[in-house]
């Protein structure tokens, strides 16, 4: 190749990969002419090249540590067969594990469902059902499950003693009539 061809090329290289270094090309009789002539670019493009790699040194050196120190943990005073061991019996304790919060989610879900047919809901209505003898000592009283079944206890107080009544409901009704108190009774409830 010839000098000047030679030329040439750097010169397309350097102009079309690399425009910022902005090199100067005066006439030279071989390329250590043109790393002469432009030393101070080539020494601070080659200080920020090593600054870039120190840095990434820096930031590999300091997740290295991190995982050796991980390890060490993990690692200490334990061989090969120890740790084959430590294995096992945390994959056996993690199966035991699934197991037995599977049972614990069949266990809410049946005590969710016992505990829907427990009394969940109630109302109650004092008054007096002899008009102006006495006070509002009477009530009726509404019992009630999650599906607005259960019983309605009537209470009367008279001055010759208390007379206490219970009535079934199913599904927010009764076979048996009731009186007002005990369907506002079980309306408070049944709102609940």
């Amino acid at each position: 190749m010839t000098d000047y061809l030679k030329k040439a090329i750097i010169n397309l290289v350097f102009t079309e990969f690399f425009p910022f270094l902005s090199l100067k090309y005066p006439p030279m009789s071989s390329s250590l002419g043109l790393v002469a002539d432009n030393q101070e670019i080539i020494i601070v493009v080659l200080t920020v090249l090593v600054l870039i790699l120190c840095a990434g040194n820096i930031y590999l050196y300091k997740g290295i540590s991190k995982l050796k120190k991980d390890a060490d943990v993990f690692f200490a005073g334990k061989d090969a067969a120890q740790l084959e061991d430590v294995i096992k019996n945390s994959l056996e304790k993690t199966r035991e594990l699934e197991s037995a919060i599977v049972a614990l989610k069949d266990a809410d879900q049946r005590i969710l469902h016992t505990l829907s047919y427990a009394v969940q809901k109630m109302g109650m209505i004092r008054f007096n059902p002899f008009g102006e003898v006495g006070g509002n000592q009477s009530f009726a009283l509404a019992l009630l499950d999650n599906y607005n079944t259960g019983v309605i206890i009537l209470s009367l107080y008279s001055r010759d003693g208390v007379r206490i009544y219970a009535k079934p409901v199913k599904e927010g009704k009764s076979e048996y009539q009731l009186s007002k108190e005990e369907e506002e009774s079980l309306q408070i409830a049944m709102k609940r």
